[in-house]
C-alpha cells in the first residue's frame, strides 16, 4: 500500500497539469484597424476558443498550425504506454498548436 501513495500522488499532478491548459496571447496589430493576435498552446480547440474569448464580434482565422505526437508512431512497447497514458490526459509535451486571428469590426 505505501508504494502506491507515491504513484497516486504523481497521478494526481499529472491530472491536475492537464486541467491546467495554458495559451499565450500575443497582440501583433491594431494600428486603427481590427485587432489581431497570435495564439499559441497546445491543441487548436482550445485556441479557437480564446479567440472566442478575445472577439466577442467573431473573428477569422488568418492562419493555422498544429502537431500532435501520437502512440502510433511511437517505438517501443514501454514507450507507446507511456505517450498513450499521456494522450489520454491530454498532456503530451510533444503537443504545438499556433493560430493567428483577426477579430471581425
Amino acid at each position: 500500500m505505501r508504494s502506491l501513495v507515491p504513484c497516486l500522488a504523481a497521478a494526481g499532478v499529472l491530472v491536475l497539469a492537464s486541467c491546467a491548459s495554458t495559451v499565450d496571447v500575443r497582440g501583433i496589430g491594431s494600428a486603427g484597424g481590427p485587432a489581431v493576435y497570435k495564439l499559441s498552446g497546445h491543441d487548436l480547440a482550445s485556441l479557437n476558443g480564446q479567440a472566442q474569448r478575445l472577439c466577442r464580434s467573431g473573428h477569422t482565422v488568418v492562419a493555422q498550425w498544429q502537431q500532435l505526437q501520437r502512440a502510433e508512431v511511437t517505438s517501443g512497447l514501454l514507450q507507446r504506454g507511456w505517450v498513450q497514458s499521456l494522450e489520454f490526459l491530454g498532456a503530451l509535451p510533444g503537443d504545438q498548436a499556433t493560430m493567428t486571428v483577426q477579430c471581425n469590426v
